[in-house]
């Protein structure tokens, strides 16, 4: 995940989750877009442009990017909110990750 936000303001959670993960190659078939907007409390805001979304829902969607390609792993950087982690992760289940360990 990266450090910076790197989120275009012109499109919709939905659509960037589906621009990274065809860029990742996942076929549209086995893509998780609703589910992982609908773990990470983004549903609401799918079709609202990313430039309306507060720093944390902008924090929370550079997550679910992370996610579209269903890794094994992810790495945050230690600036990332614990709180909304364990606030908004936690909830998620073993399809996107099974444990988060703060270190």
């Amino acid at each position: 995940m990266p450090q910076e936000l790197n989120i275009d303001p012109f499109f919709t959670p939905y659509e960037l989750l589906e621009l990274q993960a065809g860029l990742y190659g996942v076929p549209r078939n086995k893509r998780n877009t609703l589910n992982i907007l609908k773990k990470l409390g983004l549903e609401k805001q799918r079709d609202s442009y990313a430039r309306t979304l507060s720093g944390g829902m902008r924090r929370r969607l550079l997550v679910a990017k992370s996610l579209v390609h269903n890794p094994d792993i992810i790495i945050l950087e230690k600036h990332f909110d614990e709180y909304v982690l364990k606030s908004k992760l936690l909830v998620l289940d073993h399809n996107f990750l099974e444990s988060i360990q703060f270190v």
